[in-house]
C-alpha cells in the first residue's frame, strides 16, 4: 500500500517537471527576438523520447497563446 502511494507521488513529480520543462522552453523562446533553431530542435527531442511532452507542450502553448492574446490584444503577434 505504501508503494502505490510512493509510486503516484513519483508520477505527479515527474509529470509536474515536464510541465515545468516545456513551459521553461518556451519562455526562453519567447524572450529571443528572432527565432532561435536550438529551441525547436530542443523540443522536438523531448517529443521524440516519450508523448507526455507532446501533451504538455500543447497545453503550454495553449496557455501561452492565450494568455499574451488576452494581455496583448492590441499588438501584432509579429512583434511578440
Amino acid at each position: 500500500m505504501n508503494n502505490s502511494r510512493d509510486n503516484n507521488t513519483d508520477s505527479n513529480f515527474v509529470c509536474a517537471f515536464q510541465r515545468e520543462l516545456c513551459n521553461m522552453i518556451v519562455e526562453c523562446c519567447s524572450q529571443e527576438r528572432t527565432y532561435i533553431k536550438f529551441y525547436g530542435l530542443l523540443g522536438e527531442r523531448f517529443c521524440f523520447i516519450a508523448k507526455a511532452y507532446q501533451e504538455a507542450f500543447d497545453e503550454c502553448f495553449a496557455t501561452y497563446v492565450s494568455t499574451t492574446v488576452y494581455c496583448c490584444r492590441d499588438l501584432h503577434f509579429s512583434s511578440i
